[in-house]
């Protein structure tokens, strides 16, 4: 598995991704609003087999608080999406 960090190439990946986790908006608007999000403070992170095919992503918008924490900033996981075939499948080593 690799995982790295997302790039505005990657977009169309992510939105799909996106918008199968929320199934009210479509790909497209998820594409629009990742392409808006570079001037927020917000990171994705995809992850690919070794095929390359799309196997989960995490996205996390920087915050000036979180519930339970000091007054530092934090980062704030917004969505989290694992493609079925790649669920409960534990560490593999």
């Amino acid at each position: 598995m690799i995982v790295r960090q997302a790039t505005s190439d990657d977009y169309p990946v992510w939105a799909a991704m996106l918008a199968r986790l929320h199934a009210d908006q479509s790909a497209e608007e998820f594409d629009r609003e990742l392409a808006d999000s570079l001037h927020e403070p917000f990171v994705g992170f995809l992850a690919f087999n070794e095929d390359g095919e799309p196997a989960g992503m995490i996205d996390a918008t920087i915050r000036s608080y979180a519930e339970g924490a000091p007054n530092l900033r934090a980062a704030y996981v917004e969505d989290l999406w694992v493609e079925p075939g790649y669920r409960r499948g534990g560490r593999r080593t």
